[in-house]
């Protein structure tokens, strides 16, 4: 559903592209250790999109 954000958190970055964020309607990334600092930015950011 194109309506409803996504954010993905993974511990393999090194196999994630924007391309591929892109691709599968994906509007966050956060990478694995999380900072509860940049989970909360990071939802900021895909809810104001």
């Amino acid at each position: 559903k194109p309506d409803i954000p996504i954010i993905l958190c993974t511990g393999f970055s090194e196999l994630i592209t924007a391309q591929k964020l892109e691709d599968y309607g994906i509007r966050g990334f956060i990478k694995k250790p999380i900072l509860i600092k940049e989970l909360a930015g990071t939802i900021r950011k895909v809810l104001d999109s």
